[in-house]
Formats: C-alpha cells, sequence, structure tokens
C-alpha cells in the first residue's frame, strides 16, 4: 500500500497507548484502517470530525473517488435514475 495516513507526528493529544494508521492501495483505491488502543479511545477516534481527524480524511477522499466515478463516466445516467437514488 503506498499512501499511508499516520498520526504519530499530530499533535491531536492521543494518549499512547493508542494507535492508528489508514493505507491506501493505489492501483485499487482501497483503504485499510488499522486501530489499536483502548474502546474509549478508539471511540473518541473515529468520532472526532475536526479537520485533521480520520473522518475528515476519509470524507475527503469519498468525494475525491465520487468526482473520479463521474469524471471516467462509470455513473449510469442513461438508466433514468441514479443509483443512490433507487
Amino acid at each position: 500500500m503506498s499512501d499511508e495516513f499516520d498520526y504519530t507526528d499530530r499533535d491531536c493529544g492521543l494518549d499512547p497507548p493508542l494507535a492508528a494508521n489508514l493505507f491506501l492501495d493505489a492501483d485499487t483505491r482501497m483503504w485499510r484502517l488499522e486501530l489499536q488502543g483502548p474502546a474509549a479511545m478508539i471511540l473518541f477516534f473515529l468520532l472526532d470530525n475536526t479537520e485533521s481527524s480520520i473522518t475528515s480524511k476519509l470524507w475527503n477522499e469519498a468525494k475525491f473517488d465520487q468526482i473520479m466515478k463521474f469524471d471516467m463516466g462509470e455513473l449510469d445516467y442513461d438508466a433514468g435514475t441514479p443509483d443512490w437514488e433507487s
């Protein structure tokens, strides 16, 4: 996996027992998220909605994937209703 989003150098107030890594396979655009730590810390980490959060990163990547899908002509507008409105 080529693109890594690592929180170890960020000043986000995570306690040392929490580790988080986000990996992207650039060829398939498939993501892998690894989290390790106490349940409360993992929950806090996943629910964080600040600009530097994992949620924000994934939200931006999902928007990018959707734009690329649209630009590549993979959406089926000939059928009338887009898939997400069915």
